[in-house]
C-alpha cells in the first residue's frame, strides 16, 4: 500500500474543502445560516491543513522560509487587529463575534493562516492542476444547480430550496451579488486558460465550455462590477496576446521546445459580450425582470460610507490609530451615518461593512490597521510583476503564474470596492497564497531553510511556538464546531416555540443552546419568546389566579434575566437596550411597579447608540401611549416623523391616537391640507388614505393610496390598504394580485397566506382574522 505523507493529506483536504466544498457549502438546519456554515468548514479545512503541516514540519525537523517582506507584512497586520480587538469597547465582539462574521480577530487569523498553507501546498508539483479540477468542478455543479433551481421555482417547485433557497436569487454560495463574482472569477480562470493553458494539458479542453457556463450565470446575476473587471482583464490578455504572443514557447522542456501564437479570439469576444451587457438600455433589465433573478444588494454609499471613516478617526487618538475594533463597523455607522439615510430604504439597516471590505477595515482597525493592509497588498503587486518579469518565457511557466495572479488581482478588486461575502473574501488570500507558492517554487523569491533540532535554543523555541499554534488551532476548531451546534439548537429551539407550539420544551432547547455559546443575539430573542410567553399566561381564562401570578412573575423574571445578559455582553448595541426596553414596556402595561421608569432608562440608552433612528424614538411614543400619556406619545411621534417624514409605523400610530380621540375629520382635514402643498409627501398620503379606510370611506382611500403607491412603489403598507380597499369596494381581483406580490416580499408574514386564500374562496380578506388591521399598534407589514 502506498504511503501518504502528511504533506500530502494536508493538500487533499485543502484542495477539496477550499476549491470544491467551499463555494457550495451550506447545512440545512434551522438557525445555521449560509455564512456560519462556510466559516465553519473553512476554518475546519484551514486549521486541519495547517495542523497536518506543523506535525510534519515538526517531524522533519526543518522548515524552509521566504526573506521577501510580504511574507511578513500579514504577521504584522495580524498583530495590529490583534491589538485593536483587545482594546475594543467589547472585545468579546470583535475577537470571537457570533461564528460567521468575517472581520473578527479570530476571522482575520484564518484567512491569513490561509495564505501560509495556500503559499506551502502549491509548492508542491501538479497541486494547481487539482486547484483547477476542483475549481472548474465546483463552478460547474453551482450553474447547474441555479439554472436547475430557477427552472423550477418558475413552476412554483421547491425541490431544491432546502428550506433555505425559495427566492429565484438565493444560492447556496451565498448573496446573489456573490454568485455573480465568483462566476466572473472561474470566467477569467477559464479565459486565462483559452489563452495561455499549454496545449497538451487536459485542462485547456473544458476551459472554453466552463467559460460559457460561467459568463451564463454572470448574465443571469448580471452585476455591473463583475462586467467592468472582465471587460479590464479581457482587454489586457488582447494587448498581451498581440504583443507577446508570437514569442511564446509551449514548453519548457528544451527537447521539446517549439513556438507557439496565442490566439486573442476568447478575450476579444469576452469583451465584446462584456460592453454590451454595460451598455445603457441592453437587453439585461427585461432579461431579468422575465427571468426573476432582478436584484439590488442595499449597502452604504461612498459619501456615507466616507463620513463615517472621516468622523470615526476624528473621535480620539485611540480610536483614531486602532479604529472601533475589529467586527465593530455597525456600531461606527448607527453613531456616525448621515441623516439622509432616513430617506431611503435603508434607514433601519445595521450595516455591518460599508461600501467595501476594505474601507470598513479602516473603521475597525483605524488609520495603522489600514497602512499595514495597504504595505501588505503594494508589498505583493509589487513582489508579484518583478516575479512575472523574471518568470521563463514559455506556457508551462507563465500559465499558472498568470492565472493565479489574475485570480489575487480580481479578489482584491473586489474587496477594495465592494463587501463581498465570505467565499470572494477568503479566496483573496486563498490565491494570494496560491501565487506566493508559485513564485517560491520557481526560485523567484528569496528563500532560506533552517533547522530547530541542530541549535537546541532554536529548537527548543520553535517547537514551542509550534506546540503553542497546534493547542491554539484545536481550541479554535473547538468553539467554531460549539457555534454551530449552538446555533442549530437554537433555530430548533425558536422552530419548537413558533410552529410546533411547544413554547416550554422551546425554552429549554434554547436556553440549552445558550450554555454552548452565549451571544447578546440569542438573548434578545429568548427575551421576546418571554415576552409573548407573559402576554399568553396574563390572558389565560383557566387555572388560579395565584398559579398565573406565579407563571407570570417567572416569565417577567426570565425575560429581564435575558435582556440584561444581552446588554451586559455589549452595552453599547442599542438593540440590547431596546430589548430590555420592550421587556420593561411589557411590564409597565401589566401594571408592574417601577417597571415604567426602567423602560424609559433602556430606551434612554438605546437612542444613545442609535440617535438617528426613528424606530427606537417610536418607542417611547408606544410606552407612553401604553401608560395612556397621549400628548407625550404624540411628542415622541413628532420627532420620529422629522427624522424620517414617511415613516409608516410612525404615521399609523398617530393615525390611531387621532381616530380613537374622535377626531378623524379634523385629522383628515390637515392631512389633505398637507397633499395639497406637497403631492408626493408619501406620509401625508398614505395617513390620509387609512384615515379615509378607518372612516369607511373607501371610494375615497383607493385613489389616494394608488397616488402613495406610485410615488413609492415599495410602501408595503400603502399597498397592503389599497388592496383592503379594492376588496371593500369589490375589486377581489385586483386586491389579490396586490396581496400575492407582498407575500413573494414578505414571505416570513404568516397573515398574508391567510388573506390570500380568503380572497380565491371568494371570502372578505379579513375573515377569519380577529384583530383588525387598522387598529393595531405595529404595521401589518414590517417595512
Amino acid at each position: 500500500m502506498k504511503h501518504i505523507s502528511l504533506s500530502s493529506l494536508a493538500s487533499w483536504i485543502f484542495l477539496v474543502g477550499v476549491f470544491f466544498l467551499f463555494p457550495l457549502f451550506f447545512l440545512p438546519l434551522p438557525g445555521v445560516s449560509v455564512g456560519l456554515a462556510k466559516m465553519t468548514l473553512f476554518a475546519g479545512v484551514i486549521g486541519v491543513s495547517a495542523f497536518l503541516i506543523l506535525i510534519e514540519i515538526l517531524r522533519k525537523g526543518e522548515a524552509t522560509i521566504s526573506k521577501a517582506f510580504v511574507f511578513i507584512a500579514p504577521v504584522v497586520l495580524f498583530l495590529i487587529v490583534f491589538v485593536s480587538g483587545l482594546l475594543s469597547s467589547v472585545p468579546v465582539v470583535s475577537l470571537i463575534g457570533n461564528g460567521d462574521e468575517m472581520m473578527t480577530v479570530s476571522g482575520i487569523f484564518i484567512f491569513i493562516v490561509s495564505l501560509y498553507v495556500a503559499a506551502h501546498i502549491c509548492k508542491e508539483e501538479h497541486v494547481l492542476q487539482r486547484a483547477y479540477v476542483l475549481l472548474a468542478m465546483s463552478a460547474g455543479l453551482l450553474v447547474i444547480y441555479q439554472v436547475i433551481h430557477l427552472f423550477l421555482l418558475k413552476f412554483g417547485l421547491e425541490l431544491l430550496s432546502f428550506g433555505m433557497f425559495s427566492l429565484p436569487v438565493s444560492s447556496p454560495l451565498g448573496g446573489w451579488y456573490d454568485v455573480g463574482l465568483f462566476a466572473g472569477l472561474v470566467a477569467i480562470l477559464s479565459l486565462v486558460a483559452t489563452v495561455l493553458a499549454p496545449k497538451k494539458e487536459y485542462i485547456r479542453r473544458f476551459s472554453m465550455p466552463l467559460l460559457i457556463a460561467t459568463l451564463l450565470l454572470v448574465i443571469l446575476v448580471n452585476f455591473s462590477l463583475v462586467w467592468w473587471i472582465l471587460a479590464s482583464i479581457s482587454l489586457l490578455l488582447v494587448v498581451f496576446s498581440f504583443s507577446f504572443g508570437r514569442s511564446m514557447s509551449n514548453s519548457e522542456d528544451l527537447e521539446h521546445h517549439q513556438s507557439t501564437s496565442i490566439s486573442p479570439v476568447s478575450p476579444l469576444i469576452v469583451l465584446l459580450v462584456s460592453i454590451v451587457f454595460l451598455l445603457p438600455g441592453s437587453l439585461d433589465d427585461a432579461l431579468l425582470s422575465k427571468l426573476g433573478t432582478g436584484y439590488t444588494h442595499i449597502r452604504p454609499s461612498w459619501q456615507g460610507t466616507t463620513d463615517v471613516v472621516v468622523k470615526t478617526v476624528s473621535t480620539d487618538i485611540k480610536t483614531a490609530i486602532l479604529g472601533e475594533g475589529p467586527n465593530r463597523f455597525t456600531h461606527a455607522w448607527l453613531i456616525h451615518k448621515p441623516e439622509t439615510i432616513n430617506n431611503t430604504i435603508a434607514w433601519d439597516t445595521d450595516f455591518a461593512y460599508g461600501v467595501s471590505a476594505l474601507s470598513s477595515f479602516v473603521v475597525m482597525t483605524g488609520i495603522l490597521g489600514a497602512i499595514f493592509l495597504l504595505v501588505f497588498l503594494v508589498l505583493f503587486f509589487f513582489t508579484a510583476l518583478r516575479g512575472l518579469g523574471k518568470a521563463k518565457r514559455n506556457l508551462e511557466t507563465l500559465f499558472p503564474l498568470v492565472s493565479m495572479f489574475a485570480l489575487s488581482l480580481y479578489s482584491w478588486i473586489v474587496a477594495l470596492v465592494y463587501s463581498p461575502g465570505i467565499v470572494m473574501f477568503a479566496f483573496a488570500f486563498v490565491f494570494s497564497g496560491v501565487f506566493l507558492g508559485l513564485l517560491v517554487r520557481e526560485r523567484l523569491v528569496p528563500l532560506f531553510t533552517f533547522s530547530f533540532l541542530r541549535d537546541p535554543r532554536i529548537g527548543f523555541f520553535s517547537v514551542l511556538v509550534l506546540v503553542v499554534a497546534l493547542i491554539g488551532g484545536l481550541v479554535m476548531l473547538y468553539g467554531v464546531a460549539n457555534r454551530v451546534v449552538a446555533a442549530s439548537m437554537f433555530g430548533a429551539g425558536i422552530t419548537e416555540t413558533k410552529y410546533d407550539e411547544d413554547v416550554e420544551k422551546g425554552i429549554t432547547t434554547m436556553l440549552s443552546a445558550l450554555t454552548l455559546h452565549e451571544t447578546d443575539t440569542y438573548d434578545r430573542l429568548l427575551a421576546g419568546v418571554f415576552i409573548e410567553n407573559m402576554y399568553t399566561i396574563a390572558t389565560a381564562s383557566e387555572g388560579e389566579q395565584s398559579v398565573i401570578r406565579e407563571r407570570f412573575q417567572s416569565a417577567l423574571g426570565n425575560a429581564i434575566n435575558a435582556a440584561q445578559r444581552a446588554v451586559a455582553y455589549d452595552a453599547s448595541s442599542y438593540a440590547n437596550h431596546v430589548a430590555l426596553g420592550d421587556v420593561y414596556m411589557a411590564a409597565s402595561n401589566f401594571g408592574v411597579s417601577g417597571a415604567y421608569e426602567s423602560a424609559i432608562g433602556a430606551y434612554t440608552l438605546a437612542r444613545e447608540h442609535n440617535p438617528k433612528n426613528p424606530a427606537v424614538i417610536l418607542s417611547f411614543a408606544r410606552l407612553e401611549l401604553g401608560m395612556k400619556h397621549v400628548d407625550l406619545a404624540k411628542t415622541h411621534i413628532a420627532e420620529a416623523l422629522a427624522l424620517k417624514p414617511d415613516y409608516a409605523a410612525a404615521i399609523f400610530l398617530l393615525s390611531q391616537i387621532e381616530a380613537n380621540a374622535g377626531n378623524t375629520t379634523e385629522a383628515i382635514r390637515l392631512s389633505e391640507q398637507t397633499i395639497a402643498l406637497a403631492p408626493n409627501d408619501i406620509g401625508a398620503l398614505f395617513q390620509t388614505g387609512l384615515l379615509y379606510y378607518r372612516n369607511g370611506a373607501y371610494t375615497s382611500a383607493i385613489p389616494v393610496l394608488e397616488r402613495a403607491v406610485a410615488v413609492a412603489p415599495a410602501y408595503a403598507n400603502a399597498k397592503y390598504f389599497l388592496a383592503l380597499a379594492y376588496d371593500r369596494v369589490g375589486k377581489t381581483s385586483e386586491a389579490k394580485v396586490i396581496f400575492e406580490s407582498l407575500y413573494v416580499d414578505n414571505p416570513t408574514n404568516a397573515e398574508l397566506p391567510r388573506i390570500i386564500e380568503n380572497l380565491s374562496a371568494g371570502l372578505p380578506a379579513l375573515s377569519g382574522i380577529e384583530s383588525v388591521p387598522e387598529n393595531r399598534l405595529d404595521t401589518p407589514i414590517e417595512e
